[in-house]
């Protein structure tokens, strides 16, 4: 008996592609924490240039915060971009596991009374697919809220 979630069947192409795709995410989300994320280049020199703005409008200082110190590169690797790695690229093959999982459940005729067949869960796994693949689904995630939480 064959299972929808099994990952027997798969042309090989199609497992080419969801593997160049994750790894373009892969590395998609390495560079975006490198260039963009805590402690980047960016991020010191924006730093930098709001301090020389408020001395040169010489306001007065709000409150003196003790220096932070900054990561090392290799902190900056280990803790951010490769964590930011692996998350882009278990999306991605999730994403790509969804559509498998929404093409097969579209494909069952109502006589075999799969769960999976709900439209609601179809419409799910379609969405879920895209975000995945396509590298949004990280942001996604960041940006939902629990219920009561601002």
């Amino acid at each position: 008996m064959c299972s929808i979630f099994t990952l027997s069947g798969i042309p090989s192409w199609c497992w080419a592609l969801a593997l160049a795709i994750t790894g373009y995410q892969a590395c998609r989300g390495f560079r975006f924490q490198w260039l963009f994320g805590i402690d980047s280049r960016r991020r010191i020199a924006e730093e930098a240039a709001a301090a020389q703005q408020a001395q040169a409008a010489q306001q007065p200082p709000i409150a003196q915060q003790p220096a932070i110190p900054r990561l090392g590169i290799w902190d900056r690797v280990i803790l951010l971009s490769c964590a930011d790695f692996l998350t882009y690229a278990v999306c991605a093959l999730s994403g790509f596991y969804a559509l498998l999982i929404a093409y097969r459940t579209a494909g069952l005729t109502p006589a075999t009374k799969a769960p999976l067949q709900h439209s609601s869960v179809l419409i799910f796994l379609v969405l879920y697919g895209i975000l995945g693949i396509t590298g949004k689904l990280p942001d996604t995630l960041n940006r939902i809220k629990g219920v009561g939480l601002k």
